[in-house]
This record gives C-alpha cells, structure tokens and sequence, in this order.
C-alpha cells in the first residue's frame, strides 16, 4: 500500500502564533525566563530580491547566505516550493549562484540543503516517479555535480547533513501517514552505513498517532512535527548534531558510523518555545527556540555538552530567531523580510 505523501514547506511568519505543548496539565504552564542579552542590528543591507522565503537559511566559511526565495504564486503550494532552486547571497547583497534541482532531474523535491564551508551544495531529495530518494549535490558555482541514490526504501527526507570525511546523515519520515521517524548514515556512494531509531523517535511516533499537540501537524492528519520542523548542524568535532523540533530540546549527536555519541536536552530560555533551527560554531551550537509555527523566538548557545553559554532576544523586529543564516562567537547574521520592501540581510551583535 502507498500511504499519501505530503510535503510542509516552512515560510516566513511575521506575527507571533499560539504555541501548544503536549500533554495534559490542570492549569496552564508558569513562564519561566532566564536572563538573555539583547541583539541589537549593527549592518542591514537590502537584496534585489522582492519576495520572500521558505524553508531554511544557511551560510558557508565565507559568510554568504544560502536560501530558497518564493515569489507571489508559490507561498503555501507544496511541490512548487520543494523545486525552487537555491540561492547565494553575498554579504553585499549581490546574487552569485543557483542550485536547481531541474539540473538533475526533472520532479525532485526537496526540503532541506547543505552547505560546506566551501560552498558545496548538497539536496536531499525525492522522486514521487521512481519512488526513491537521492542526494544531489552541486559545485560552489552552482554547476551539477553529482546524483546519488540512496539505497533502502522511500521515504521524505527533512533534514540533511554531510560529514568531513564524506558520509552523509538524512532525517525524514515514512510510514504509515508519514509519522514515523527515519534517520540514516549513508556512504558517498549511497550505500547504507547504518540505521538510527531512538526510543524517542518511537515515542515521538506514538504521539503523532495519538494526535498529540506538537507532533502531529495542526492543519493535516499526517506526519510528524517532532522530525519536520528540527534540524541538523555539523559540529567542529566531526559530529552532526540532529536537533528534534521538541521543547526541552533534543540533540542526537551522531558519529559518521552512525553511533549515537551522546544526547543532549536544553531547556528553552521562555517556556512555550520549542526547539527548530541549529547552527554551529567551533564548540558551540546556537539553537533558535520559536514559539510554535512561527520564525519568532530566543536564541540559547550551549557547549557540545549541552552547557549554556548564552542567551539571545531580539530587541528589533528586523530579527527572527528562525531566520539565523551564520553565527559565529557574538555574532548573528539573519535575513529579514521588510514589508513592501523585499528581503534584507541583517548583522546584529549583543548590546
């Protein structure tokens, strides 16, 4: 039997949404606030680009920005989206690349992107005609440079994330109604290293069937928002660093052989936010915690160890926590969408 397969494509939302959180409780939830420091701009410059964006935001060694650009007709359709290629945006605001999906094959669709410091390209992607999964992955200017097919069964790859040494780890979802997690470490070649399933994938699994509040999609009876809206980081150590859209958050540190090294749980700095994006810097990792359905939020850095460095909000609304494209010690690049004003790209540093 094949079980219907959809897509949640993830675009910018500019006005906070109510956040929900599983489980029952018998009054509602105290706010917990720890102490953050405030990001404040201290360079915007606007792009040539008047739409807005879907999906993640990435950057290279460089500091240019990695994203998908939507114009008026795309927002909210889901296979267009999956298609649209991926831009480069230079610190400037100059355009300097294209990553198509069309360039390997026609009716890919995918997710989620990688970007090497280098500014190698990879795409995980899946193909509805041959039922399979692929990676894809482009040459800095933009040129194909290779197709992959993963072996194992399809499924609808989320998050992607490739190792220094070339192995390459997909998180998605398959199953029945696409709510159970699927996570795997493949070799450059495509051939399987080794299967992930966690004992918190399973509960995760059993939480989207139930129909649990942040697990299974508000606005759909399928899937499973535990795998959909995490993420994924390479850390200086040679780890990838899987993040679960949970709320504390969820971090499998991942080997290239596929081991689980350790797990790492963050409390959110505001109860009521919910773990979605990850970057990583030499030994640390900054984690975007977003009020459900929304790219508003904190953001918490800890150590590899999971230790808290530092926490980070928003003092103007040109910044969103989920909109983070590089990060580095004490500074924060996002991209922004002005009103009628098209897309900016903002550094800010703490007050």
């Amino acid at each position: 039997m094949r079980f219907k397969t959809i897509i949640l494509a993830m675009v910018i939302a500019v006005a906070p949404m109510a956040s929900s959180q599983g489980g029952a409780a018998d009054k509602p939830p105290q706010p917990v606030v720890r102490a953050s420091a405030a990001l404040q701009v201290t360079a915007e410059v606007k792009t040539s680009l008047a739409g807005g964006l879907a999906g993640r935001v990435r950057c290279d060694a460089e500091g240019d920005i990695y994203f998908r650009p939507t114009d008026a007709e795309t927002p909210g359709k889901y296979h267009p989206i999956s298609a649209l290629p991926i831009r480069k945006l230079r610190s400037d605001g100059t355009l300097a690349g294209s990553f198509s999906l069309a360039d390997a094959a026609h009716g890919l669709l995918a997710v989620d992107f990688f970007v090497t410091a280098d500014g190698t390209v990879y795409q995980a992607a899946r193909s509805e005609s041959d039922h399979a999964v692929y990676v894809v992955s482009y040459s800095p200017d933009g040129a194909l440079q290779s197709k992959v097919r993963l072996d194992g069964d399809f499924f609808i790859p989320y998050q992607i994330a490739v190792f220094k040494s070339g192995e390459v780890l997909i998180s998605g979802i398959n199953g029945p109604y696409n709510r159970t997690p699927s996570t795997a470490v493949y070799g450059a070649n495509g051939k399987l290293i080794r299967e992930i399933y966690e004992p918190e994938d399973e509960d995760a699994r059993k939480r989207a069937q139930a129909g649990e509040p942040g697990f299974r999609p508000d606005n759909i009876d399928s899937s499973n928002d535990f795998v959909v809206r995490g993420d994924a980081a390479l850390g200086s150590d040679g780890n990838v660093y899987l993040l679960r859209a949970a709320s504390p958050a969820l971090i499998f540190v991942i080997s290239p052989k596929g081991e689980v090294v350790r797990k790492l749980r963050i409390e959110p700095p505001e109860s009521g936010l919910w773990a979605g994006r990850l970057k990583s810097a030499p030994g640390t990792l900054a984690i975007s915690f977003l009020q459900k359905g929304t790219n508003v939020g904190v953001i918490e850095v800890v150590d590899y160890l999971g230790n808290p460095t530092g926490i980070y909000a928003a003092s103007d609304a040109r910044i969103y926590a989920g909109l983070l494209g590089c990060y580095s010690p004490k500074r924060f690049t996002f991209l922004s969408l002005a009103a009628g004003d098209g897309l900016h790209l903002n550094t800010a540093e703490p007050k």
